[in-house]
């Protein structure tokens, strides 16, 4: 998640967030309990091609999210509407996507064929669950907050993530439930935090 800290950089090069001390031992807090969180067994460093490349791939997803939460932050304090901003970031991300699947055609459209009727319902909660809903709930959010306070309230997706897990059988180790409460009370204290 490292579109975080470079969201909250970028926030505070390009609008000029303010980052004291105090938001930064909050947030200090909330990136150890993230830490310990999605840490199961250990981190695993390789110096493997796939490796290098899914940790390159990583950063530059990174670095567009963190890109996107300021283009956003600038549009809606141009008092564009949400809904306008998840509007137009979805249709371009569609047609965008439209264009390359046409370029990888044979390999988008065999396992197309493949797709059962429960994972069309999969397939169109991610595109209106999570792509127009989430979306406009981030930029609702995003309206609302700084970035500083909103990288960090993200962080409860994977808290969310891992309480599904558990709730679906998955076993948590000690240390992630210990993270997930060191988040959860870090955002507490972000929100009531006072500038």
């Amino acid at each position: 998640s490292l579109e975080l800290p470079i969201g909250i950089y970028l926030g505070m090069l390009i609008l000029k967030e303010k980052i004291t001390i105090e938001y930064l031992k909050i947030a200090g807090v909330i990136l150890i309990g993230f830490l310990l969180l999605i840490v199961k067994s250990g981190i695993k460093i390789s110096l493997a091609s796939n490796f290098i490349i899914g940790v390159l791939l990583a950063l530059g997803a990174a670095l567009l999210w963190g890109v996107s939460t300021v283009l956003g932050k600038l549009f809606l304090n141009k008092e564009i509407s949400p809904v306008i901003v998840t509007c137009i970031r979805g249709l371009t991300g569609a047609g965008f996507s439209l264009g390359l699947s046409l370029l990888v055609l044979p390999s988008v459209i065999i396992p197309f064929f493949d797709l059962e009727k429960f994972d069309w319902l999969k397939i169109g909660y991610l595109g209106v669950g999570v792509s127009a809903f989430g979306l406009l709930f981030y930029y609702q959010a995003l309206k609302r907050l700084e970035i500083k306070k909103i990288s960090l309230v993200y962080i409860l997706q994977p808290v969310v993530a891992t309480g599904l897990g558990v709730a679906t059988g998955e076993v948590m180790l000690l240390s992630q439930w210990m993270g997930g409460v060191l988040v959860i009370i870090g955002i507490i204290n972000l929100l009531k935090f006072k500038e």
